[in-house]
């Protein structure tokens, strides 16, 4: 899946951002309570280049495989 929208964080100290974690889950599209957790990553804000615009991929994994 693609995530296209832009993530824009005003306001908020740089030093704020490069201690925080961007965590994007994927679940399934079956009913509203039957969703599926296809996989997750945790993408840590301080290995970003936040000045710069990141377009990429990151391999999902599972809640006991721990922060990608």
């Amino acid at each position: 899946p693609l995530f296209p929208p832009q993530l824009v964080y005003d306001g908020i100290p740089r030093g704020d951002l490069q201690q925080r974690e961007l965590r994007l889950s994927v679940l399934s599209e079956e009913g509203f309570w039957e969703n599926i957790l296809l996989g997750e990553v945790g993408i840590r804000l301080r290995d970003l280049d936040l000045a710069q615009e990141k377009m990429g991929w990151f391999a999902l994994g599972s809640r006991g495989h721990g922060t990608l």
